[in-house]
């Protein structure tokens, strides 16, 4: 055997035992991003799950607040300015929440596995849909803060539950 036609041989090798080093990286590349992405949906689902028992935990250890968010969704007008503040502040945090998951859902076009936009919406029209939370909602400066397709996403949520 001649050297060009040895030499060719072994590049011919070569090339395939690169090849299947290519496949064999990919493959080891879609298993790594597979884990690090279920790895990344446990942590938010924690994440969302720390924020949410954070929201029951300012409830319940905020002197009266349970009391002035029983009352501010009944009827906002029994709250003194300051009582309202609190019950407003408390609404920010659940709704922003919400748009956080918003903004997760349309930037991913799809849910999570673990939680639903139908049980975001729940929850955040439990919310908004009271009369002190639609008050809040209506009337609060801080609309100004969030994202201009959520305040749309809610004002049309809040109208389809009107019909």
């Amino acid at each position: 055997m001649d050297h060009q036609v040895f030499a060719e041989l072994l590049g011919n090798y070569g090339e395939f035992v690169g090849a299947i080093a290519v496949v064999v990286t990919l493959a080891y590349l879609a298993v790594q991003i597979r884990q690090n992405t279920k790895a990344i949906e446990v942590s938010n689902l924690r994440s969302r799950t720390d924020r949410n028992i954070g929201h029951s935990r300012f409830a319940v250890s905020t002197p009266g607040l349970l009391s002035i968010y029983t009352r501010g969704q009944r009827d906002p007008s029994q709250l003194n300015d300051e009582e309202y503040a609190l019950f407003g502040t408390y609404m920010h945090s659940i709704v922003l929440d919400s748009q956080e998951y918003h903004q997760l859902y349309i930037r991913s076009g799809s849910d999570s596995p673990y939680q639903s936009r139908a049980t975001m919406e729940k929850g955040l029209l439990a919310q908004l849909a009271r009369p002190g939370g639609r008050h809040w909602w209506d009337t609060s400066r801080v609309r100004e803060e969030y994202e201009s397709d959520f305040v749309a996403y809610i004002d049309q949520l809040l109208q389809s539950r009107q019909a």
